[in-house]
């Protein structure tokens, strides 16, 4: 038994009570970042309560704020994502990579929707079910399949007996699955994720990363760098991750015992982003290309698959002087 309250934000709040609010704390209401830090606190009060209501009645129920930070769900994540519903299919990835270093039972929620919730008259077909409930799995996850009654309170039987048909196939792994948790040597490391899915700052980068990694059948969580980072070979910064003291500790460490960081474009640099955080990168950090559109031609002996001609680089990189080996 539980309890799932649906459709939480936490974008600023300026509605009267939020303002008096505000004032009361001495908080300034015209700054947008303290006003989206007054709704979190407002929100985890909420969330306190709930819980606490909860347990009183019920010790073991479940308890699930829908579109608040997984990392602060109190008994366990379900991962809201219709792939054909408006998530699309790069979310998925992304999000069990991270829900799944949580320490917390997860799940994800698909539709039996083509298209989202509303949607009475769609029905996907058997096989793009499948694929959501089969990639859950492949994650160390379970999923359900969410439906949505129609107004007149009728439900579709040629739903349930599709739910049926795909959990029939499903059930057949159970034994292989039950219990299973993944086993990866790389992390990526996205430190707004803390807040994931309520906000995130560098998502398209995540995507990418995640995409590539998947077609290299390379295995890898997503982190956000709060955690221990020890047990992984490779850690991942991608495009625009900036280093806080505590992460920088933690990634020298982790080059000390041989590890191995992939670092591209702005990321790597201190908070200010003047230099980058580690020593060990051995480069200059000049700031951004100063040309937008720039041009490469890769050199023969690293030039297989690529074309003999100047190729367009089309979103501007940093500026970073080449280190040639006899300089050091």
């Amino acid at each position: 038994d539980g309890i799932f309250l649906d459709c939480f934000s936490l974008s600023a709040c300026y509605g009267a009570e939020c303002v008096d609010g505000m004032k009361t704390l001495g908080m300034d209401v015209f700054d947008e970042r303290q006003a989206a830090e007054y709704c979190w606190r407002v929100t985890e009060s909420f969330m306190d309560e709930v819980r606490s209501l909860v347990k009183d009645k019920a010790p073991h129920a479940y308890a699930f704020f829908n579109g608040l930070p997984y990392a602060k769900q109190p008994t366990h994540i379900e991962l809201e994502i219709l792939p054909t519903g408006g998530w699309g299919y790069d979310v998925f990835p992304m999000a069990v990579r991270y829900a799944r270093t949580l320490g917390k039972p997860y799940f994800t929620m698909t539709g039996r929707f083509h298209k989202s919730w509303g949607d009475f008259g769609g029905l996907r077909p058997v096989q793009s079910l499948r694929f959501d409930l089969y990639n859950s799995i492949a994650n160390g996850g379970t999923c359900s399949i969410g439906d949505h009654m129609h107004p007149r309170g009728k439900l579709e039987k040629a739903v349930y007996d599709l739910t049926g048909e795909v959990y029939a196939g499903t059930r057949e792994l159970d034994s292989f699955t039950e219990g299973a948790t993944a086993v990866t040597e790389m992390a990526v490391v996205e430190p707004s994720y803390a807040m994931y899915p309520a906000m995130v700052a560098n998502e398209s980068a995540a995507a990418g990363v995640s995409r590539m990694f998947m077609e290299l059948k390379y295995q890898f969580d997503i982190v956000n760098g709060t955690g221990d980072i020890s047990k992984y070979k490779v850690v991942v910064l991608a495009d625009d991750i900036t280093m806080s003291d505590s992460l920088r500790k933690k990634l020298k460490a982790h080059l000390k015992k041989g590890g191995i960081i992939i670092s591209s474009a702005f990321a790597g640099l201190d908070a200010g982003r003047k230099k980058f955080a580690l020593e060990e990168y051995k480069l200059t950090f000049e700031g951004a290309e100063e040309h937008n559109y720039t041009f490469f031609q890769a050199a023969k002996d690293v030039s297989a698959g690529l074309p003999e001609m100047l190729t367009t680089i089309y979103e501007p990189g940093s500026h970073v002087p080449l280190l040639r080996i006899d300089q050091e």
